[in-house]
């Protein structure tokens, strides 16, 4: 299993648990909550290597809603989803430049 196949378990089975437990408390700051936000912020992160982990991860966030929607209105410390998730298609974090670091 790739990283970014371990990463979607975790993330559907954090979301899964998140939901069960919003639908019987209505609450979004439960354990359930932080748990699905990390899932999905290691797949923002998850560095891509090849043009096919390109691929896939940019199909994967396209096909999910939720995920989608995350890049395009959250934050992960104070900069918008998009850029982690933009530098992760470059292979990891980088520089003012556009070099990896």
């Amino acid at each position: 299993m790739s990283d970014l196949s371990a990463l979607i378990a975790t993330y559907k089975a954090a979301k899964s648990a998140w939901e069960t437990a919003d639908r019987l408390d209505d609450t979004k700051r439960g354990p359930e909550w932080t748990a699905y936000l990390a899932a999905e912020t290691a797949l923002v992160v998850l560095p891509c290597h090849t043009l096919s982990q390109v691929r896939s991860k940019v199909a994967w966030f396209l096909d999910n809603e939720d995920a989608y929607d995350a890049l395009r209105r959250c934050f992960i410390n104070d900069e918008e989803t998009l850029v982690p998730f933009l530098q992760s298609l470059l292979g990891g974090p980088t520089d003012n430049a556009g070099e990896t670091e």
